[in-house]
């Protein structure tokens, strides 16, 4: 039946077939996915785990897998060589994308928890169809799953040092100068190892920026139940 559906499927007929399917990943990428990760994350969660990110990109892969059979049966040598073609051009982009799949199933990774990727540490921000970004202070950093592939990566480890940004609000019945210098009495007087100089706090707006790193994460997540429990309101930058 499969096979009589190939045969009897019109050049026509696969366009409209591969303009729907496209349509569908322009509006599932820019409008679905994005409500689905606000409501994880208004609910408390970080994001997508890493068996939704798996089956995700398998389903786009194994859809994209059909569109190109269905070509290639509509007229099986001139097709076939140009998809042959579009294999050896994105030969590369299919591979780190595959690459990708193989790894997020098997690393488990968590958004906003520290990574260290060869002699690089800093905090995992994204998990993309071609890799990771993860920020180290201001700075945020690209990682394809090519380069991933022979590199060390520790996760999710107490023993990974913190480097990030947090934004801090207070109220607004006290003065900025006041809230910076309170916050900077808070971190001084942290019990617990941390390293943060003067010049890493500083107003932005409505907001205090402070530069943080710590040699332990769960010295990250005290600072921050520390700073909340003066009134504060943190978030990560």
């Amino acid at each position: 039946m499969l096979s009589n559906t190939f045969s009897g499927l019109s050049l026509i007929g696969f366009l409209i077939l591969l303009g729907l399917y496209l349509l569908f990943l322009l509006i599932y990428i820019r409008v679905f996915r994005r409500y689905l990760k606000q409501i994880i994350t208004e609910r408390g969660g970080s994001g997508f785990d890493t068996t939704f990110l798996v089956i995700e990109r398998l389903f786009i892969l194994i859809m994209a897998l059909i569109i190109l059979l269905l070509f290639v049966r509509l007229n099986p040598l001139p097709n076939g060589i140009i998809v042959l073609i579009l294999l050896l051009a994105f030969g590369s982009f299919i591979y780190n994308y595959c690459l990708g799949i193989s790894l997020i199933g098997e690393l488990r990774l968590e958004i906003n928890k520290p990574i260290a990727i060869g002699k690089y540490s800093g905090i995992l921000r994204k998990i993309g169809f071609l890799g990771l970004f993860a920020s180290k202070g201001d700075v945020l950093s690209f990682f394809s799953y090519r380069k991933l592939l022979n590199t060390r990566i520790d996760h999710g480890s107490d023993n990974l040092p913190v480097l990030t940004t947090l934004l801090v609000r207070g109220d607004r019945e006290t003065t900025m100068n006041a809230h910076q210098k309170a916050i900077e009495e808070i971190i001084l007087n942290f019990p617990l190892n941390i390293a943060v100089q003067n010049s890493n706090i500083k107003i932005s707006g409505d907001d205090i920026i402070v530069g943080v790193a710590v040699q332990n994460s769960k010295h990250f997540q005290s600072l921050i139940q520390q700073l909340e429990i003066n009134g504060y309101k943190v978030s990560i930058k």
